[in-house]
């Protein structure tokens, strides 16, 4: 499952190399999300074959991506539903490992392959992290993989490629719209686990990620929503104490955050991170 919005080629390329992989009995819904540059028009003549879903503006990736979700249930009764980001590249048996993988591990609700970057394929573009009650890490992101975080047990996987068991979505439910971008993956990661479902990363399978296509040349938006949906996680999951110890955390990652943005005299990307932040605490 894959959701658009105004990265017309660039999924037109994506769904292209997964028509060519499918295994048996799995179909590829492609979710625009309101695209303004003929990304809809496009669809319907290149890409025969796969389920296609038109909104009418960009309700945000967890409301988009939701849409797909319920017309895959609805409609299709699947076993599992890969959300997959149109900047990601398969071979001919990705598809095919996550699921055997899966099959093979009923304990896991949610799980990631490894992933790589396209002009650095040793190093890893990153394959989850770690939940405290105050604060969260990354693991992998962004370095040289040998290996070392193979056996990592994750707290929570990213939406570029995550691998959901149907039983998840229908414990749980869907994604969480209140975020429009970013933290919806791991709010949802978060709630499968405590509903006794196992996060998974499984490394002896690769796909490639090129990265950021939603938001080249808008690195202002990406301050915004990272920004907001931060604390709307950690308003929502911390409490007492706990928040009070993220919120004395967080002072200094506003501090570094608007320091550089000073430094490279990045003002806009600075105002936009700082009017995410408010609007996440209020």
């Amino acid at each position: 499952m894959l959701l658009n919005w105004n990265t017309r080629e660039r999924t037109i390329t994506c769904v292209r190399g997964l028509l060519g992989n499918l295994p048996e009995h799995t179909q590829i819904i492609l979710v625009d999300n309101g695209s303004t540059d003929g990304s809809a028009q496009a669809f319907r003549a290149a890409l025969l074959g796969v389920t296609l879903l038109v909104l009418d503006q960009n309700y945000g990736y967890s409301r988009g991506i939701n849409h797909g979700i319920r017309h895959a249930l609805a409609n299709c009764a699947p076993e599992y539903v890969l959300l997959l980001n149109n900047d990601t590249t398969l071979n001919e048996s990705v598809l095919d490992e996550l699921i055997k993988r899966m099959d093979h591990t009923p304990q896991v609700g949610i799980a990631t392959p490894r992933i790589i970057y396209a002009d650095a394929p040793d190093h890893l573009w990153g394959i989850g992290g770690t939940i405290y009650p105050h604060w969260l890490t990354v693991t992998g992101m962004n370095v040289r993989d040998s290996h070392q975080y193979d056996a990592f047990q994750p707290d929570f996987v990213f939406g570029c490629a995550m691998m959901i068991r149907r039983s998840v979505l229908e414990k749980i439910g869907l994604l969480d719209e209140r975020f429009f971008f970013s933290y919806e993956d791991i709010e949802f990661c978060l709630r499968a686990k405590q509903a006794g479902f196992g996060i998974a990363y499984f490394p002896e399978i690769t796909l490639v990620h090129d990265g950021g296509h939603s938001t080249n040349g808008h690195s202002y938006l990406r301050e915004y929503y990272m920004a907001r949906s931060r604390l709307q996680f950690f308003r929502h999951w911390s409490h007492g104490q706990n928040f009070v110890r993220f919120l004395l955390r967080e002072s200094l990652y506003v501090g570094g955050t608007v320091a550089r943005c000073v430094l490279r005299r990045d003002f806009k990307s600075m105002g936009w991170y700082l009017k995410g932040w408010f609007e996440g605490f209020s």
